[in-house]
């Protein structure tokens, strides 16, 4: 009898371990994912700064009234 118990509560220590790993790695996974989203995002953002700069200003002056 003490050895089922002390069985099931083996196998429930480990199954909680397991749950705690996994939410772990789900949590890293999605920590990773945003770092690379914002990384791709910045990437954007730089390049259409890039453009933007490379883009000839237009005078005041040349603009139809």
């Amino acid at each position: 009898m003490a050895e089922e118990t002390a069985s099931a509560t083996d196998a429930e220590k480990a199954a909680k371990r397991e749950a705690k790993r996994a939410a772990r790695v789900a949590a890293g996974a999605e920590a990773k994912a945003a770092a690379r989203e914002a990384a791709k995002a910045a990437r954007v953002a730089a390049k259409r700064k890039e453009r933007r700069a490379a883009k000839p200003k237009a005078s005041p002056a040349a603009e139809p009234a």
